[in-house]
């Protein structure tokens, strides 16, 4: 048998290991603070790395290091690179985390009176075909009785894990909200769509073919009134669903877009009059850059985000309960109105400054 994954896996250790303890020595020599975090970072997901983006710039100067799992944590332990003698304090970061597999992941650290905050956190399924019903956030509650401060993503989020003491701030990708939304040209018709197609929706009831032919319809009916249309990944899953609905409606009306990080969502802003989305933060950017936006749910996590911005009931079609011609209707009004609701830049410029304050907080704990 080969013992080329055991070297791997030594060597990877040996690198975290060596990082850490780097880390550690700038620590000694400026006294900034080292800040875990929890999140779902490390799988080429944009949403992901668009939130971690937020929150190093609103933790700065603090130095944040990922959370491995336990057992690589415990090991780290026992040379002083984790637990209570490495991090000064740890956050739960944004996205769907309050659920019991990312609870799995960090409980060892939660007991080990690390000073612990969320930043903007979800409740509920974070996929790998664990269904709503079943990501129950109720073993977190004992954990959460002993944060500094404990912020939600939205209502949802904060209706089921039913503690009073926390507040809704809304998702950490919010701290990107610019000042002044994109410039609006009536006369160009652009419009993006944006679909995933993975074993998790297909678990969640969402099977790969009703979403390509939500696509068309949707496609269809944009064409119909005028549009252009070009396809959005922001994760690499979406590329083999959106190649099938391009193949389905005769290719695509110019070159598509992929989102991996920030530095490209100011230019795809500028170049969109309309999103239709289902992946959560490729429907922010249009919400948060006022470009009218269509939300193509597929967890609870879509209107979530979306209640928490006051976007309205009809601009987000739930795909456990739509079906195509739900989603055409709705694209066709979205196009009618012929601009965004400038109450959801209202609410989302109200949340970058809950979040600013949030994290400034934390940033003056640590700093005490």
């Amino acid at each position: 048998m080969s013992d080329a994954p055991l070297t791997r896996r030594l060597g990877r250790q040996a690198r975290l290991a060596s990082g850490r303890t780097a880390i550690a020595a700038r620590r000694a020599a400026r006294s900034h603070p080292i800040v875990g975090v929890v999140s779902g970072i490390g799988d080429d997901n944009f949403g992901d790395e668009w939130m971690a983006e937020a929150l190093a710039e609103g933790l700065a100067p603090c130095t944040l290091v990922p959370v491995e799992l336990p057992a690589t944590e415990a090991r780290l332990e026992r040379v002083g690179l984790s637990g209570p003698r490495f991090f000064d304090g740890l956050v739960v970061s944004g996205g769907t985390l309050l659920n019991p597999y990312f609870l799995g992941r960090v409980e060892p650290l939660l007991q080990r009176g690390i000073p612990l905050w969320t930043t903007g956190t979800g409740v509920g399924s974070a996929g790998f075909g664990v269904s709503e019903e079943r990501a129950d956030p109720s073993a977190w509650l004992p954990h959460l009785a002993r944060f500094e401060a404990i912020t939600l993503r939205g209502p949802l989020s904060h209706a089921r894990l039913g503690l009073p003491q926390a507040q809704v701030v809304g998702d950490l990708a919010l701290l990107h909200t610019p000042d002044e939304p994109r410039s609006s040209r009536p006369e160009r018709r652009v419009a993006h769509l944006n679909v995933s197609g993975t074993a998790s929706e297909e678990r969640a009831g969402i099977p790969a073919a009703r979403t390509i032919e939500v696509g068309v319809a949707v496609v269809e009916q944009l064409r119909a009134d005028g549009w252009q249309c070009r396809p959005l990944e922001v994760h690499r899953d979406d590329a083999p669903l959106l190649r099938r609905i391009g193949e389905e409606i005769g290719g695509w009306d110019g070159q598509g877009t992929r989102l991996r990080t920030g530095a490209d969502v100011e230019h795809f802003a500028r170049g969109s009059d309309l999103v239709v989305a289902m992946r959560l933060h490729a429907a922010a950017v249009g919400w948060m850059w006022g470009i009218p936006t269509l939300a193509l749910g597929y967890r609870d996590k879509n209107r979530d985000f979306a209640h928490h911005l006051g976007v309205a009931d009809g601009d987000v079609v739930d795909l456990r309960e739509a079906d195509a011609d739900d989603a055409r209707a709705a694209v066709a009004r979205l196009a009618a109105r012929g601009g965004a609701d400038p109450v959801i830049r209202e609410r989302a410029l109200a949340s970058r400054e809950l979040l600013r304050t949030h994290l400034t907080a934390i940033r003056e704990h640590l700093a005490r």
